[in-house]
């Protein structure tokens, strides 16, 4: 169901009751929990992060091909919201604003080097204070405890990590050793851990997946549904050098971008396969219905459509859109519903804390609740704008609304004049009318360039949060783990 043919529609969910009649904080900024809220508190909340899924390639939000079928029905148990985006183009700096509901220039987790400051405040955090139990698994090692990201939970899982003997290890720990985790291995250990909970428990559960991320090399079946047998390469096997030595030679025409397009959907499909699998499970359980279920993405992903492929460098709409899916507790929400408004999937933390009654973090947040807009869709999103950014070499940003975008490059620092940024580089778009940003209209409209710039360099300026912690060197594994992903370059950047 779209905004359009919802506004007829009714919504008497026994939240919007509680919101109408001033029961509920739309902010969920009060400092008890509303007896209302916790009338229907779910006892499970589970908070799924697809890693690198570009909301351009998944089913229900246009895409033609039929990649997402498990997250297109749990759209029609819920709400999507179709124009969601990140605040920045990679996992290291997205994960962190997912779980604190700040701006990565706020929490201060940008490069390689740092680590989540302790007096920063997670979801997990959130939910401890409110009697739940906390448990996460990832695959990933950018949204790990290298990075901080473990921080709250009172059990976290590294999929990625082997303690078996005869596997590579480094010296001094021959009993541990890394290895780039599939999809299929969270099914054990999260059907471990709701077997053992007990009664009455309340728990929180996080997921990280690796895929679709690169390499793009999910089990045969998934490949033969989605590719041209006839396609000769590359990156086939996730050849990642053969790619790039294509890449630098000028030999990626169509139907090798076209191809290799076409071999990350199929690892969308298999990432979307198992969680199709995890939400069986939860059905067999008795557990869907009642469970208050959100599946995001840290950022998505690029095919050349600006001359180059992959994230992090880049802030343009193939990396920047990720999907933003919530089904709500039975009964307690609406169903089938696709949001068209702006917003972030750094606006989960403030609104999950609005449907479940809990007091936000005593800080500066810079994520919204989206709890009212769900509640009465004809307000409008509370999001105006977003700001992104890229990796920390890139030194790229834009300033994100609902039908325009400003990107620009930003000079090196002047380290005699720290905070002030200059601009070297800059593209305007028209999203309303030209979606693909294909037409940069930064000399043909200077002075709406002009005027986003200065807002931009504004709210750049603004951002003042925690140091982040600098950990020094990263373990060698975790390193060689990185580079197989195509992470940390030269100078230990991502």
């Amino acid at each position: 169901m779209s905004i359009g043919s919802a506004q007829g529609h009714s919504l008497r969910w026994k939240y919007v009751l509680a919101l109408m009649a001033g029961m509920l904080p739309i902010l969920g900024c009060g400092s008890e929990t509303s007896e209302t809220a916790a009338a229907w508190t779910p006892e499970l909340v589970v908070v799924v992060v697809v890693d690198t899924l570009a909301a351009g390639h998944v089913s229900h939000l246009g895409y033609d091909r039929p990649t997402t079928p498990e997250l297109d029905a749990l759209a029609r148990d819920g709400v999507t919201f179709s124009d969601a985006v990140s605040p920045a183009s990679y996992t290291a700096a997205a994960i962190p604003s997912i779980l604190t509901s700040r701006l990565p220039d706020r929490h201060g987790v940008v490069t390689s080097w740092d680590e989540l400051a302790e007096e920063e405040v997670t979801m997990a955090e959130v939910f401890k204070a409110e009697g739940f139990s906390t448990f996460g698994a990832v695959a990933v090692v950018n949204g790990g405890p290298l990075f901080g990201d473990d921080q709250g939970f009172d059990e976290f899982i590294e999929l990625y990590v082997s303690h078996e003997e005869g596997e590579t290890s480094v010296p001094g720990d021959r009993k541990r050793s890394l290895h780039m985790a599939r999809a299929t291995e969270f099914a054990p250990v999260i059907g471990e851990r709701l077997d053992r909970r007990a009664d009455g428990e309340r728990l929180l559960l996080y997921m990280h997946m690796l895929e679709p991320h690169g390499p793009y090399d999910p089990p045969l079946p998934f490949k033969r549904q989605l590719t041209d047998e006839r396609y000769p390469g590359p990156y086939e096997e996730g050849d990642r050098q053969h790619l790039r030595s294509r890449a630098l030679r000028g030999q990626m025409g169509p139907v090798v971008i076209t191809g290799i397009e076409h071999l990350y959907d199929t690892n969308v499909l298999y990432a979307d396969h198992v969680l199709g699998e995890f939400f069986a499970d939860l059905k067999r359980r008795g557990l869907y219905d009642e469970a208050l279920i959100v599946v995001t993405a840290d950022h998505g992903e690029a095919f050349w459509e600006h001359g180059e492929r992959g994230h992090g460098d880049i802030l343009y709409e193939e990396v920047a859109q990720v999907p933003l899916i919530v089904k709500f507790p039975a009964g307690d929400g609406p169903r089938d519903l696709s949001l068209p408004g702006l917003v972030s999937n750094m606006d989960l933390l403030p609104s999950i804390c609005s449907w479940m009654g809990f007091p936000v973090p005593e800080r500066e947040l810079d994520g919204l609740s989206l709890a009212e807009y769900v509640a009465d869709p004809t307000l409008g999103s509370p999001r105006e704008s977003l700001l992104l950014r890229s990796v920390a070499d890139r030194r790229r940003y834009a300033l994100r609304f609902p039908e325009m975008k400003l990107i620009v490059q930003l000079e090196p620092e002047d380290p005699e004049f720290p905070g002030a940024r200059q601009v070297s580089a800059e593209e305007l778009f028209d999203l309303g009318a030209d979606p693909a940003e294909q037409n940069d209209l930064a000399e043909l409209r200077p002075d709406v360039s002009k005027r986003l710039r200065r807002r931009l360099l504004r709210e750049l300026a603004s951002l003042r949060g925690s140091q982040a912690k600098e950990r020094g060197e990263i373990p060698a594994q975790e390193q060689e783990l990185m580079r197989a992903l195509g992470y940390l370059g030269g100078d230990g950047d991502l």
